[in-house]
């Protein structure tokens, strides 16, 4: 199995078709399209059967080796080495032996409803060194990328544009590594504390971190410019590991299948019930690797968790995908983003890859704004996938009221919050009374103790893997101590500020790197 772009050119074998390797050292593809998969490979409810009793690793070893069927991938990355990988990626988790918990969750009675209380499970993603579903999948790719660099004795430069996790996880999968350098943006005062002192506090020598004056879309326009500048990025060997690489969509299938092994009784499999997946939703890298999973024939019905920055709500409820004034700043910063990029992977999957299809109604969205999906591929996006927006209000009532029902025992992060908001309001239902609903949560609550404070009256103590990697960058305690809410940026970082060039300041340090190393 080879990979394409999901746009138009990679329908031409000599110059479409990439290298599990490329996908991996890269991000974008040479058409400024994303990487997928050429073929999908298909799972059978004897596999499901199979697999059940796995761990997360162990299930991973079983799907992504489904991916890496090209002979030429499997001399440079042989099944061995990979389960090697997969063995040592999550020694930095809280429990490497469980490193995906999935937890029963009773909502209360939902009184403006009448709904009865139901039960919900929460797979929780989060227990990784910076607290976030995203350590699951760069804990991956950043070995990864050792591994594959380490055999040719290249350097990359990684270009990180972050909304709130990303950034941290990113740097915590490649510090230290004399292989990578990392620049990372974030938006200053739209992430949460935490959050933030998890980037501005890192001081490694391969580890460059920049606080933006703006939001997360408007950080992403430099990096999308500097990173599709063939030359430029091919002269310093330039790769991005958000979600646009590969790797990640495609460790995340492995999300799914664990959830959905983790609802369905064993008795139950052989008749593939569906299972409801709700899953907080940003960029839409989740989405795309659960619309993956679904066509790999797991069977799931996903809803899109939003915030007030709603744009997929709107597109799949009005089949128009389009801007709507400026990205609001919200209790859950993760999600304040308004070009989720991994729609066009989402689209792309959908049309059932129709590269022409996906690359008219991008280039349209990026020239205008606006994109109508057309009537078919709306019906076939919403046969496997709804949405449900929340606010603030919703955000902080759902926390307090799960909280509140079980006496105080659980915490819900904002963005978890939204997804179980859905639930709670009735707009996601069961299959069956014996399977109950899945929702991701994507972040522990400890990451947002600004907002959480505010809801429950206390702070909620760091994990202890999220502790011990921010005593690293912290050895005083003063900083990253979660009853401290200064939120002002330690001494020292690196800002871009309204007014400069961003894309340039962005290029001048990347030259800068090339020039440190060549000394």
């Amino acid at each position: 199995m080879a990979f394409v772009s999901t746009r138009a050119s990679a329908v031409r074998p000599a110059s479409g078709l990439a290298s599990f390797e490329t996908t991996v050292l890269s991000g974008y593809a040479s058409d400024g399209g994303l990487f997928m998969p050429q073929h999908i490979p298909t799972i059978t409810a004897s596999d499901l059967a199979a697999w059940q009793s796995l761990s997360y690793v162990g299930l991973a070893k079983q799907i992504l080796p489904l991916f890496l069927t090209n002979p030429a991938d499997q001399a440079a990355l042989p099944v061995a080495a990979l389960h090697d990988i997969l063995d040592a990626c999550f020694a930095k988790f809280d429990n490497p032996e469980n490193v995906l918990p999935v937890v029963p969750l009773m909502l209360p009675q939902n009184a403006s409803t009448g709904g009865a209380p139901q039960q919900v499970l929460v797979a929780e993603m989060w227990h990784g060194p910076t607290g976030a579903f995203k350590d699951l999948a760069l804990s991956l790719l950043g070995r990864l990328l050792e591994h594959y660099l380490s055999r040719t004795g290249e350097h990359r430069t990684i270009v990180v544009g972050t909304s709130g996790d990303t950034g941290s996880a990113a740097i915590d999968s490649v510090r230290g590594n004399t292989s990578v350098d990392i620049v990372v943006l974030f938006p200053e005062g739209r992430i949460s504390r935490v959050q933030m002192l998890q980037m501005a506090l890192v001081r490694e020598p391969n580890v460059h971190v920049y606080a933006v004056d703006g939001s997360s879309d408007d950080l992403d326009v430099p990096i999308r410019n500097v990173l599709n500048d063939r030359e430029f990025s091919a002269r310093h060997r330039l790769c991005s590991i958000n979600s646009v690489n590969w790797t990640r969509i495609m460790m995340q299938v492995v999300h799914f299948f664990f959830a959905y092994l983790r609802a369905v009784p064993a008795s139950a499999l052989a008749q593939l019930p569906e299972v409801s997946v709700v899953v907080p939703t940003g960029a839409c890298g989740n989405i795309a690797s659960g619309m993956l999973a679904r066509q790999m024939g797991l069977p799931i019905k996903m809803v899109a968790a939003v915030n007030q920055n709603d744009i997929v709500h709107r597109a799949l409820t009005t089949g128009v995908f389009s801007l709507a004034g400026n990205v609001v700043v919200s209790l859950a910063p993760s999600m304040d983003i308004q070009v989720p990029y991994n729609l066009e992977r989402i689209l792309y999957l959908a049309s059932n890859r129709d590269h022409e299809l996906v690359t008219k109604f991008w280039t349209q969205f990026e020239h205008t704004g606006s994109a109508t999906i057309p009537e078919p591929l709306l019906a076939s996006l919403r046969a496997g996938l709804s949405s449900h927006a929340a606010n603030d209000n919703d955000v902080t009532d759902t926390i307090r009221q799960v909280y509140d029902s079980t006496n105080g025992s659980y915490v819900l992060d904002p963005h978890t919050a939204i997804g179980v908001h859905a639930v709670h309001a009735g707009r996601v239902r069961s299959s069956s009374p014996a399977i109950p609903v899945v929702c991701m949560a994507t972040a522990t609550p400890a990451k947002f103790s600004d907002s959480i404070v505010k809801i429950i009256g206390k702070p909620v103590p760091l994990p202890p893997s999220m502790r011990q990697a921010l005593d690293r960058d912290d050895p005083s305690g003063t900083l990253a101590n979660e009853n401290n809410l200064d939120t002002a940026l330690p001494e020292g970082t690196l800002r871009m500020r309204q007014g400069d060039d961003w894309e340039d300041m962005l290029r001048k340090r990347i030259v800068a790197i090339d020039e440190r190393l060549a000394a």
